[in-house]
């Protein structure tokens, strides 16, 4: 038996759908902190995209990821990341797909929200002759979520996005600006 499975097994033991319920709400809430320490520092980056928008910025930071909430994404969530027992984890990620498909095409901060099924850009949605100051908005808070996430797994954001940029599509105009924040919040961080 692999070190994995006996860990998995211990789990199976001790928790219960109480306790996994519980560590799920846990993990919601620190994110969603994280995401706004992350949003102090970057309010502070002179800026225009975020000086320009600083009160939606504001609202859309107050509101992040609430949907994780809903009944159509919490305990799909829940099962796959928190699993009491073997059925939950074997069906975990059929359960998640629709999931993550409400989160994402309800929270215009992930770049998903912005592409057609086929994956690529939906042009109904922007033209990306200009920069749109929505996608702008969104962006900004998806390298909150970035910084969120580095910040729990312990890594840097330019970092992470640097190795996943070419899995991304996203509006060449505003992922330039993107660029050009996400270098300056790292430069807060050193």
């Amino acid at each position: 038996m692999s070190l994995a499975t006996e860990i998995l097994d211990e789990l199976d033991k001790t928790l219960t759908l109480a306790d996994a319920e519980q560590e799920y709400k846990d993990y919601i809430t620190e994110h969603i902190e994280n995401v706004k320490k992350v949003w102090d520092v970057v309010k502070t980056i002179d800026n225009k995209w975020i000086q320009n928008n600083l009160e939606q910025l504001e609202e859309n930071i107050k509101h992040h990821d609430e949907s994780k909430w809903s009944d159509e994404e919490f305990e799909a969530y829940r099962k796959k990341y928190y699993p009491v027992d073997d059925e939950e984890r074997t069906h975990a990620d059929a359960d998640f797909e629709p999931a993550w498909n409400h989160h994402y095409t309800n929270n215009k901060h992930h770049w998903q929200y912005w592409t057609c099924s086929d994956g690529d850009l939906d042009a109904t949605k922007h033209n990306d002759e200009r920069i749109d100051n929505d996608v702008m908005v969104a962006y900004i808070e998806m390298l909150c979520d970035w910084g969120a996430m580095s910040i729990k797994f312990g890594n840097r954001p330019d970092e992470w996005y640097k190795s996943n940029k070419d899995n991304m599509t996203l509006w060449t105009n505003e992922q330039k600006e993107l660029e050009k924040i996400l270098k300056e919040y790292c430069k807060k961080l050193d």
